[in-house]
């Protein structure tokens, strides 16, 4: 059976966030089990680096690019060497060309400045050293790639354990509980990731003890958070979710609620991969007519992955 292929389009907008829960499994399967995925992937993360350096990217690009590519560590440190590497080539000063030597040696010597047999050594170390730092740097790839494979492995199998698991409950036919993963079956909609649930009301609880909490199991899920409000007559609203320390790590704007009895609510979806074991706020704006905003409401959650 031919595989299915991925396209460099399908990995763009997967890096930037702008792909369906359902093309995010089967690029994540083939990423986690194909090398020539693993290497394509990899090329056009530094592909979208450089775009966006150059300034060769959309304004919705660069907008996904900053609030979703860049909430991996290792993507900001490589967008730094980048960045410092363009200002470098900018400013590099340019060297006028010196009179040609006789012999090629001679132009070798003087074009890395090595006139006698102090600095024929010092080369010499310096090449050594080089040489000796690369070899170290291919076998730490190695290894490092090696430990990669097996915790790809490792997530691959608890993924199939939680999918077992979600197929059983589902034939059980349970009511989902709030802040564990509901089977995919108790939906209208099945999807491919499992669910977690947790429904919030208004408010940011100093008390730890009282504090809401979202328990994540190991493994990609899909987080559901249902926020309970009173009824508004704004015609849209704007969700951000930031860290205790005031740290934004996701938003969505256009979001509409649905009838509630006593109010209404809205529902919000986005990957567990962006939460993290801390404290978060959730704000919630209203949205008018003419493009103002008002803040209506805060809810404050503890997540735990296990």
């Amino acid at each position: 059976m031919a595989k299915d292929p991925v396209s460099d389009d399908l990995m763009m907008r997967y890096l930037l966030g702008d792909v369906s829960d359902q093309e995010q499994v089967r690029l994540e399967e083939h990423y986690f089990g194909d090398d020539g995925v693993f290497e394509q992937m990899s090329a056009l993360e530094d592909e979208l680096i450089d775009d966006y350096v150059r300034g060769e990217l959309g304004e919705p690009q660069r907008k996904q690019f900053e609030l979703h590519f860049l909430n991996s560590a290792e993507r900001r440190r490589k967008l730094a060497f980048a960045e410092a590497f363009t200002r470098y080539l900018s400013k590099a000063p340019v060297v006028a060309p010196a009179a040609k030597p006789e012999t090629w040696r001679e132009r070798i010597t003087e074009w890395l400045g090595l006139r006698g047999a102090p600095a024929r050594w010092a080369f010499a170390a310096t090449f050594a050293a080089v040489l000796l730092g690369g070899l170290w740097l291919v076998q730490e790839n190695w290894r490092l790639r090696t430990q990669l494979r097996q915790m790809q492995a490792k997530q691959t199998e608890l993924r199939q354990r939680e999918e077992q698991l979600s197929r059983q409950l589902a034939q059980l036919q349970l009511p989902p509980i709030e802040g564990a993963p509901v089977p995919d079956g108790a939906r209208s909609q099945p999807r491919s990731l499992p669910i977690v649930a947790l429904t919030l009301v208004p408010g940011v609880l100093r008390s730890s003890a009282e504090q809401k909490t979202l328990i994540i199991p190991p493994g990609p899920h899909l987080v559901r958070l249902q926020l309970d409000l009173d009824k508004q007559t704004y015609d849209s609203y704007l969700a951000s979710l930031e860290t205790a320390e005031g740290i934004r790590v996701w938003s969505k704007e256009g979001l509409e609620t649905m009838p509630e009895r006593g109010g209404s609510t809205v529902v919000l979806k986005l990957p567990s991969s962006l939460l993290n074991n801390k404290d978060y706020i959730l704000k919630l704006r209203g949205v008018r007519s003419g493009g103002v905003a008002d803040e209506i409401a805060a809810y404050g959650f503890r997540v735990v992955k296990h």
